[in-house]
């Protein structure tokens, strides 16, 4: 009200459908191994910007322990918003930009929503 945004309405079956389809996406995200993600996380360099557990650092804000999880789709928004910066950043550091297969993403992702606790080396 405050913003003069009108109140969607729903018709039929579009709020079931919209509900069956919200409760859908987490049973879609990849599931992967945390400490393959790590050390993935490592090889690929992202330690060096955003920290050796994802903590966040001088250099890259935090991935992990955010209050809310990483899916596929916030680690694509992340990219898009923030590739660029990111990636004249790795430039100027000398660094190559890092890339990730498709069956890596999985473990990155179980790596950053895993507890900091768990995942040491």
């Amino acid at each position: 009200e405050a913003r003069q945004i009108e109140r969607p309405t729903f018709e039929g079956r579009e709020l079931a459908d919209l509900v069956a389809f919200l409760a859908t996406l987490r049973f879609f995200e990849p599931v992967g191994s945390p400490e393959s993600g790590k050390n993935l996380f490592s090889e690929r360099g992202c330690d060096h910007c955003h920290g050796r557990q994802g903590e966040g650092v001088r250099g890259g804000p935090a991935l992990r322990g955010r209050g809310r999880p990483a899916t596929i789709i916030t680690l694509a928004t992340a990219l898009w918003r923030h590739g660029p910066k990111m990636y004249q950043r790795s430039r100027e550091l000398g660094r190559t930009w890092p890339t990730l297969k498709e069956t890596d993403v999985a473990d990155v992702l179980s790596f950053l929503n895993s507890p900091t606790k768990e995942v040491r080396r």
